[in-house]
Formats: C-alpha cells, sequence, structure tokens
C-alpha cells in the first residue's frame, strides 16, 4: 500500500523529526482569530480623498498618509478632508469618519498562537504568509463562478461600503473582480457583490475580508475555503490546520457537500507538499444549538474526519496522510445529553468558548495542544529549541558593525571609530545614540545624561542606561501610586512602571532584580509580583523601556531607528519571561505603540486585551479556567515582523514594553513574572 504524503522532510534532526517549521490555517473565524494590518501592506485600492464627494459608511479613504472609514454618509467637504487620528467623529461637512489604526494582533483565542508558544517557537505561526490588510474591509473577491451575459466594467458593491467592477470575457463572463474601495465595516454581511445589470447572471464570488494573519474568514463556507486553495498552495507555510464546517451546519449543507469540500482541501494540500491537519466541528453552546438534523451532518462529518486521518479506505482511498487533532473530548460537555460545549462563555467556569461559538483562551489552549500532537506526528515540532540568553550588554546595535543587533544597547564605545547618525554606542555605564556624524576621540567618549555630547567631530545623545535589556542597568525603586496599592522594592533602572488603566483596586506589587537569571544561570533578570484583592477594580501594568525625554524628530523613541527605516525596515520585539502564581490574569503581552492618545500605531504580542475593552477576556488564565501550560509558565514572545509607519504623524514617538492586565472585580488576581531579557531588532539581518 503506498500513501500519498508529499515531498519528503528536509533539513531533518537525528531523530528525523523537523525541528522547526510555519504553520497556517485554512477554515472560518474560529481559525481567523487575530488581526495582521501591516504598513507593507498594499494600500493601491484605497482611494484618496477628495473634496464635495458623497461618501457611503464604510467607504475607505487615504488622506494626510492616514486611512479613515465613513462612519456617517454624506458629502465631503470643499477642502481639508478627516485629519488626525481621532478614532470616532471626526468632522468633515455632513460626513464623518474614524482614523483606522495599524493594528498587528496575535489574540489569545487563536490556536496558532498557543500553538508556537507550547512548541518553544518550533512551530511558528507566519502572519505574513495569511491575509493582510484593514479590519472589516475587502482584501479580496474570488470568483467562483463567472455567469454570463455581464459588461466589462459593470459596478459592483458591497454590504460593507466596498466597490468595485468586474472583468469579463468573451460571453460576458465574469474573469475577476477589481476591487476600487475595500470598505470598511465592523460588522456586515459581505456576501456576492450586487451588480445592476440588464443581461448578466450566474456570477458567484467568494470575498476575503479583513486580515487575520491566516487564510481563515469568518463566515465563510467549506466551498470558500477550496476557493482559496491557490492563495494556500503558493505560501511557503509548512502545516495546514484545515477547519471549517460549523458555518455550513448553519446554512444546512450537505454531508455530502461538506465532506467533499474538506476532501478537496486535504489532498489539493498534501498534493502541493503541505502537511495537513484535520480538526473536526467543536460543539456549540445550547444558546447555539443546531437543529436536530444539523447535528446529525455535524456527528457524520466529524466521523468522516477521524476515518480519513486513520486512513480507512472508505473516507481516504487515496491514502492520503493527514494528521488529526481532535479536541472534541474537552470540548464536550459530558453532563448533557446532546453534544453541546462545556460552559457557556467566559462567564462560566471552565468555559470553552467565549460566545458560545468561538474558542475562549482555554479552548483555544485545547485546540494548540491536540494540534501540537499531531504536528509531532507529521515529523514536525520535536523539542523546541533551548531558550538561550540572546541578549546582553555588547549586543547593541551599530549600522555597520552590528546591524542586526539590539536597539535597547548599544556597541562599546571605541576611540578613533567612524560613526554615522543612528550609530548606538555604551561607555560609562550609558547609552547613546550619534546625533552628529563623525570620528570619535582617542580615548574618553560620552558620559554622564546629557545631549550634544562632542567627542572629537561626533556628537552623541544620552538614552538610558547600558544593560536594560538584561536588566542590568542598575536599580530604583518601584514608583508610589496615589491608589490603595502598597509597592515595594526595585526595577531596573532602564525600565519604568507604571499603572496605565484601573486606579481603584487595593493590593502589593513589588519589585526585585533577581539571581540566578533561569534555570540556575548566573545573571539578574527582573521580578514583578503582582497581588489584589478581590472586589476592586480591573488593572492594566506598564513595564516599558524608559528613555531621555529629549529625542529628536528622526529619532523615534531615542531608539536609534531613523526616519529612512519608517515604511522600510522590518523590526522584531521579543520579550522571554517566566509566569506563575497566576489567578484572575487578563492579559500577559509584548507592545510596541506609538504615544498617541488610542495608539495609531500598535503591534502586540500576548495574550488578552485592555482590562474592560470589548475583547477583554476575563480569567485568561485563572486556576481552573486554562490548560496547563506545557512548558511550564516559560514564555518566548516574539511579535510579527513589522514596519513602522513612514508617516511622522502615525509615529510621534516609539514605546516598547510589556502589559499585564487583572480582573480581581470577583476573585483575587495575582501573577508573578520573571522577565529574563527583551530585544527589539531589525528582522532577518545579522
Amino acid at each position: 500500500m503506498s500513501f500519498n504524503y508529499g515531498p519528503p522532510p528536509t533539513a531533518a534532526s537525528p531523530k528525523g523529526l523537523i525541528v522547526g517549521g510555519s504553520i497556517s490555517g485554512l477554515g472560518d473565524s474560529i481559525t481567523a482569530q487575530g488581526g495582521y494590518f501591516p504598513v507593507g501592506t498594499s494600500l493601491a485600492g484605497v482611494p484618496a480623498w477628495t473634496a464635495s464627494t458623497p461618501y457611503v459608511v464604510g467607504a475607505l479613504v487615504r488622506n494626510g498618509g492616514l486611512i479613515y472609514r465613513c462612519t456617517a454618509a454624506g458629502t465631503s467637504a470643499g477642502s481639508g478632508g478627516p485629519a488626525g487620528q481621532a478614532q470616532s467623529g471626526i468632522v468633515d461637512s455632513a460626513a464623518a469618519w474614524a482614523y483606522t489604526p495599524y493594528v498587528i494582533n496575535r489574540s489569545n483565542t487563536s490556536f496558532l498562537h498557543w500553538v508556537e508558544v507550547f512548541s518553544g517557537g518550533a512551530l511558528k505561526w507566519t502572519m505574513s504568509q495569511g491575509y493582510a490588510g484593514i479590519t472589516g474591509a475587502l482584501i479580496k473577491a474570488i470568483v467562483v463562478a463567472g455567469g454570463a451575459g455581464y459588461a466589462q466594467g459593470e459596478a459592483a458593491t458591497w454590504a460593507n461600503g466596498a466597490k468595485g467592477y468586474v472583468n469579463v470575457g468573451p460571453g460576458g463572463v465574469v474573469a475577476s473582480v477589481t476591487i476600487a474601495n475595500p470598505g470598511a465595516a465592523s460588522v456586515t454581511p459581505f456576501g456576492d457583490p450586487v451588480i445592476t445589470t440588464a443581461g448578466g447572471s450566474g456570477l458567484a464570488v467568494s470575498n476575503v475580508a479583513a486580515g487575520s494573519g491566516t487564510f481563515g474568514v469568518g463566515g465563510c463556507l467549506t466551498q470558500d475555503m477550496v476557493a482559496r486553495l491557490p492563495d494556500c498552495t503558493a505560501s511557503s507555510v509548512d502545516i495546514f490546520v484545515v477547519h471549517g464546517g460549523t458555518n455550513d451546519l448553519g446554512a444546512s449543507k450537505s454531508f455530502a457537500a461538506i465532506s467533499a469540500n474538506l476532501k478537496s482541501c486535504y489532498e489539493t494540500l498534501a498534493g502541493a507538499g503541505k502537511r495537513v491537519i484535520a480538526m473536526p466541528i467543536t460543539p456549540r453552546a445550547t444558546s447555539l444549538a443546531l437543529t436536530t438534523p444539523q447535528l446529525q451532518t455535524m456527528i457524520r462529518i466529524n466521523r468522516w474526519i477521524r476515518a480519513y486521518c486513520r486512513r480507512e479506505a472508505w473516507a481516504n482511498p487515496g491514502q492520503f496522510i493527514v494528521g488529526l487533532a481532535d479536541p472534541t473530548r474537552y470540548w464536550t460537555d459530558g453532563t448533557l445529553s446532546l453534544n453541546r460545549s462545556t460552559g457557556v462563555s467566559l462567564a462560566s467556569n471552565g468555559a470553552m468558548t467565549q460566545d458560545g461559538l468561538h474558542p475562549s483562551p482555554r479552548g483555544a489552549q485545547y485546540n494548540a495542544l491536540a494540534i501540537l500532537a499531531a504536528a509531532q506526528g507529521l515529523g514536525f515540532g520535536a523539542s523546541p529549541t533551548p531558550y538561550a540568553r540572546v541578549a546582553s550588554q555588547t549586543d547593541g546595535y551599530h549600522r555597520t558593525q552590528n546591524p542586526g543587533g539590539n536597539y535597547l544597547e548599544g556597541q562599546p564605545w571605541t576611540a578613533g571609530t567612524a560613526v554615522q547618525v543612528g550609530d548606538l554606542c555604551s561607555n560609562a555605564g550609558g547609552v547613546y545614540i550619534c546625533a552628529q556624524a563623525g570620528t570619535t576621540a582617542g580615548s574618553g567618549g560620552p558620559s554622564g545624561t546629557s545631549s550634544g555630547q562632542a567627542d572629537n567631530t561626533a556628537v552623541w545623545n544620552y538614552i538610558r542606561n547600558s544593560g536594560a535589556s538584561v536588566f542590568a542597568s542598575g536599580t530604583k525603586a518601584v514608583p508610589v501610586s496615589s491608589g490603595g496599592y502598597v509597592l515595594t522594592g526595585v526595577t531596573d533602572k532602564g525600565w519604568t512602571l507604571y499603572n496605565s488603566a484601573g486606579r481603584a483596586s487595593t493590593g502589593t506589587i513589588v519589585g526585585a532584580l533577581e539571581t540566578p537569571w533561569s534555570d540556575g544561570q548566573a545573571g539578574q533578570r527582573q521580578s514583578l509580583v503582582f497581588n489584589f484583592s478581590a472586589g476592586t477594580n480591573t488593572e492594566q501594568w506598564q513595564l516599558y523601556c524608559a528613555n531621555n525625554a529629549t529625542w529628536a524628530a528622526t529619532d523615534y523613541g531615542n531608539l536609534g531607528i531613523l526616519q529612512a527605516d519608517l515604511g522600510v525596515t522590518p523590526f522584531l520585539f521579543e520579550v522571554e519571561m517566566e509566569v506563575s502564581n497566576v489567578a484572575s490574569v487578563t492579559q500577559i503581552s509584548t507592545i510596541v505603540h506609538d504615544n498617541t492618545s488610542g495608539y495609531g500605531y500598535r503591534v502586540e504580542t500576548g495574550f488578552g486585551a485592555f482590562p474592560g475593552g470589548a475583547s477583554s477576556l476575563t480569567h485568561m488564565n485563572s486556576a481552573g479556567e486554562m490548560a496547563t501550560i506545557p512548558n511550564g509558565g516559560r514564555m518566548l514572545l516574539r511579535s510579527e515582523p513589522f514596519i513602522l509607519p513612514a508617516s511622522p504623524v502615525v509615529l510621534s514617538a516609539l514605546t516598547v514594553g510589556i502589559n499585564f492586565g487583572f480582573d480581581p472585580t470577583t476573585a483575587p488576581a495575582s501573577l508573578t513574572a520573571r522577565i529574563n531579557y527583551a530585544a527589539l531588532r531589525k528582522y532577518g539581518v545579522a
């Protein structure tokens, strides 16, 4: 018997397992749990704002280098147009707009993110290999059936405010659809485009909406997944998790149709050399219960998926090797007679969903555990690479000597050396940025905390104490708060801890620089111990890398990032930490953002959202509410590579840091975070 497996693995370990690879998902909104709108996304389809023009709700425009979404229909002003970064209420004569920020967010409800964390980065969710674009916007329209009788250039409109036109071939058959304005709306059915035509009929398209960093699209059917297969096979993704069908059930699609579409997904991907992991349709809560015929179809589909992965000839006559990730035993409430998910929503103890259908962080974790086991069975994801202290005080950024170095440090100052604007150096316990190119002196170098320090023909500005990346830059007292907290201990001098949201709680926060660093290794790390009393307010705290307050318009946040890098150079921010004593935590995430109100630009990696926000997920990691983290609480949080906005209007200043969120409103909240190192680097540079 022969098996269809695709090309054999390469770069295998001695045990025959590939220790690293990329992973993505093809499916519906359960797969599409993320947000990927990098600055590098092509905005050619977003038209420039024009004066005295009627706009509909959802229309997108570019103005002054920024993107705005129409929130109130009307005719625009005779000049000017929307400006600023307010995310609501920008008045433009009779129209109104909201600024659309650049956001890259890895949600803790995404099983792809948990797979990456649980594997120690051995399996990488590469968001750039999925769909990228503006939240609520139309990215592409894939023609499934071209119909006949259409005229070239006939206008197409969608319910989210998108506009476009059709391109036809012989007989008026639609070959493609061009999007002239992607539109944007937070909640809307996209549907097929509406075309007012005298003779055309039969057009059907599959719409790709929003940018999730996956090949998942909210609300799609399995027939839409088939339409997206060319995008999947053209990607460099190694492993695809195929998870779809729940929307087909809601649309009362047949077993034959759903299984045929899933079969096409499995076999097309495998034939293209991808490893494939299948996931059965997960149970729903009673509040979103399926009808009896729909439930029977779900049971049949899941039985077929399991048989296909076991290579039973009746289900998988081609003997394609597909891994099975089956979290059903975790998701199913065994106390109920029907197939229902455990818990109703996040408000319920142990709930697997956030709303009765989509995964809660706990549900996503169990999905990820099943996926990781399946990936290992396919030859991927052997033991993750052991963590190493990759940051050091001598690994600082230098434009020529160390272009892949850490922007939180500087290269040791050297005498008689040519330096360029933006170069960083470490000297006399400080990190300095070159403000004027030149050649350094024969001895000495910059010192102290002032700006404009002459060093022969070079000039330096002080940024921070050296050693901040490894928490060895000295100590300062934890800041005193005006709330009901008791704050004691110290933080590294290069970092600042502050309360960014919620000031009514009572509790304690203790900071310490402790040794050993990790696993008995010599060196310091930053320890923060949070404890909040029950019945108090939600909290958010941020530990951010502190910089000298004086900075130039061409030096973003005194990090050595020059204006020439904006819109061009990809960066990556990573933090390694170990967490324990976790209860009622809503957020642990790294963040890179500008300093405008509400953020005009944000790259967030980790778990949870701002306390009290619409997407806030309480009890993100409460006792009894989450799967045990299999790596013992050790987290390597690496951002997606990101390009900073080319517009200085967006990036008025830059902050890198770590957010910690808590919800002690009904139960005590606690967290011990031991942070081993932090690094901001150019991506893809040695």
